[in-house]
């Protein structure tokens, strides 16, 4: 497994919601976030992505060095690159 987040994208604010075998992005162009009973700002996606990975390493109770080959030894073994820890 790799974590990757293509930058333009993580930066935007809003959410993927999966709907059947696709998904749908939720964002301000296409959902009105004026409501009367309080305020709604989207969070960015690339954090929504990080809090997502996070409950699934705690869940699945990852030790330091699974985490650390998510985000990094994965894919420098995956494209042949020295391990630079």
């Amino acid at each position: 497994m790799l974590y990757g987040a293509d930058f333009p994208v993580s930066h935007l604010r809003g959410r993927c919601v999966a709907l059947g075998d696709s998904f749908f992005w939720i964002d301000s162009a296409n959902t009105n976030l004026d409501v009367p009973y309080g305020r709604i700002d989207l969070s960015m996606i690339g954090h929504e992505s990080l809090r997502m990975l996070k409950i699934a390493v705690m869940s699945l109770k990852l030790t330091d060095t699974q985490i650390e080959d998510i985000f990094h030894r994965n894919a420098t073994r995956l494209f042949g690159l020295a391990d630079m820890a």
